[in-house]
């Protein structure tokens, strides 16, 4: 009794089975896509149509549906080609069906328009089951265009076309213009900077005393000695003599304190520096008359000298 019993009940269970793969498969929706790519659109051009399809796994297409090879009409279907996989590892299983149509269309008109190419029905089957299916057709444009016969004479190739003649010499002079342009500009920053030496700075007297100065500067700088600090009231004594025979060189005449009015009033663009050359001028008097210690700095010194190496000749 109770072998009977689980007889029955494993053939419940293969038939409860059975009966849902059964509707998993009367469930699955074959899909269907489609592609045209077109080689021009005049006429009697090549239309490549690919049609990939799923259907159930297992089903086969019956080949003798397929479109046939003809030459007869106007849309003509010059080859087809078919392949399948199966894809049992897919949820749901499948199998993808994948066709090739070369699609020829012999059809003139008066205007440029889209035609449909022919309907697709397919049969596929899989035992005694028949699975089947209608694509419908798919468009491509066409234009009026004929193929036109070309006689003898448009058959000969024509003689090359000399290419026009480029003047280089406006270019010449341009990339001349422009070099010589940045040679001149670099070499005048590198005399404004003080890094080259003319004869257009003997008429410039403070421009030299601002080199002197810092020249100072840079070699103070390299000292490291226990007399550092001496050394340094040396260089602003030595720096202070330096601009002071710059500003007789450039008024023609021994500058001091008292005639300092004399000199802005014969040089009004030194006013801008008139609180900075009174000063000057006040501290050298008490270094070289009094010997007291300097109040100005190397670097003020040489501040002070680069902004009078801009002012214009005397």
């Amino acid at each position: 009794m109770k072998h009977f019993l689980f007889v029955l009940l494993s053939m419940s269970l293969v038939t409860a089975m059975t009966g849902y793969a059964e509707d998993s498969v009367s469930e699955f929706k074959p899909r269907i896509q489609s592609h045209l790519r077109e080689i021009h659109y005049t006429v009697g051009d090549i239309a490549y149509q690919t049609i990939t399809i799923e259907t159930p796994l297992g089903y086969r297409l019956d080949t003798s549906t397929l479109p046939k090879v003809s030459s007869r009409s106007v849309i003509e279907v010059r080859a087809v080609h078919s392949s399948f996989e199966d894809i049992p590892s897919a949820k749901p299983p499948m199998t993808r069906h994948r066709l090739t149509i070369d699609w020829q269309v012999f059809m003139a008109l008066r205007e440029v328009r889209t035609i449909p190419l022919l309907d697709i029905d397919l049969q596929f089957s899989k035992g005694d089951k028949v699975l089947p299916l209608h694509i419908a057709a798919s468009e491509v444009i066409v234009s009026p265009l004929l193929p036109t016969k070309m006689d003898e004479a448009h058959l000969v190739p024509q003689p090359d076309v000399a290419p026009r003649q480029l003047t280089l010499r406006p270019y010449i002079y341009t990339l001349v213009a422009g070099v010589t342009g940045l040679l001149l500009s670099m070499i005048y920053l590198a005399w404004y900077a003080g890094w080259i030496r003319t004869g257009f700075d003997t008429g410039l007297p403070f421009r030299q005393a601002w080199q002197k100065i810092r020249k100072l500067r840079r070699t103070l700088r390299k000292q490291a000695d226990a007399n550092h600090r001496k050394s340094a009231n040396h260089a602003i004594s030595q720096s202070m003599v330096l601009l002071s025979r710059a500003f007789d060189q450039y008024a023609g005449a021994a500058i001091s304190s008292e005639s300092l009015e004399h000199l802005f009033n014969q040089h009004p663009h030194l006013g801008k520096q008139k609180l900075a050359i009174t000063q000057f001028y006040a501290d050298a008097q008490h270094v070289f008359f009094a010997g007291k210690n300097p109040s100005h700095s190397l670097q003020q010194l040489e501040r002070l000298a680069r902004q009078l190496s801009r002012q214009p000749a005397a």
